[in-house]
């Protein structure tokens, strides 16, 4: 972002060179209850504004939003902030007779204003994430250890601009009427991993087996539009991707 270079009248010119540093307030209250020594209650309600923070002038586009664009050029001014209000909720049951769970709930709003001067929601408000593991180890024989570990996650949707459909048919590639930047909001996503380890406890070193599935429902992935030059049609592809991940570790 600091080294984009724009040509203006045959010399390079950097835009972006003297940004300033975005800076941020964080307010913190927690409550942290040892049920007894095996389970743990936390629960953190929090507040933060940030400011300073980059964005283009005279209109709806900040940093806070930034995800990836390797085609990103514009200028920037320290010109927007940012609001996120919410609550954390832990609930822990620490390893005892082989086995373990957590379960995490987060329930939140995030908003920022921009250079137009209008409150919005920013494109990661996803306004609540629910989480909860649960893990358990078989002991085989001497020296040896079978864990399973299940995971599963709810989350709301990303946030998006709507698609303005006119411009996307004419240019014949997408664009959003950031006018109305993030009004709309994708669908919840669910994802469920599963792992299986295998321990060999050895006197100096211990190696460990394990196969992870990740997303092991096929949940779908991606609210991205595309067009379709082929059908002069936009497109909303549905990825649906399923990882199994086989490794080895060796530990000293």
């Amino acid at each position: 972002m600091y080294l984009i270079k724009q040509e203006i009248d045959g010399k390079d010119y950097y835009p972006n060179k003297n940004l300033e540093l975005s800076r941020a307030h964080h307010f913190v209250l927690a409550y942290d209850w040892l049920i007894n020594k095996n389970l743990r209650l936390k629960v953190e309600p929090y507040f933060q504004y940030l400011y300073n923070v980059p964005g283009v002038a005279n209109s709806s586009y900040s940093i806070i939003n930034f995800n990836q664009d390797w085609g990103f050029m514009s200028a920037l001014e320290n010109n927007s902030v940012g609001k996120n209000l919410g609550i954390d909720i832990t609930f822990e049951r620490f390893l005892n007779n082989n086995y373990y769970y957590l379960v995490t709930a987060s329930i939140f709003d995030s908003k920022y204003k921009a250079d137009d001067n209008v409150w919005r929601n920013t494109r990661f408000n996803k306004n609540f994430a629910i989480n909860a593991l649960f893990g358990k180890e078989f002991m085989l024989r001497k020296n040896r250890m079978l864990g399973t570990n299940l995971r599963a996650t709810i989350t709301g949707g990303e946030r998006m601009s709507p698609l303005d459909i006119a411009q996307s048919m004419q240019n014949r590639m997408i664009f959003f009427d950031e006018t109305r930047a993030f009004e709309q909001q994708g669908s919840t996503v669910y994802n469920v991993d599963i792992t299986i380890t295998y321990r060999a406890n050895k006197a100096r070193y211990s190696g460990v087996w394990a196969l992870q599935v990740k997303n092991v429902l096929g949940c779908p992935m991606g609210d991205e539009y595309l067009y379709n030059y082929k059908t002069s049609t936009i497109e909303q592809p549905k990825i649906k991707l399923v990882v199994p991940v086989l490794s080895y570790k060796v530990e000293f």
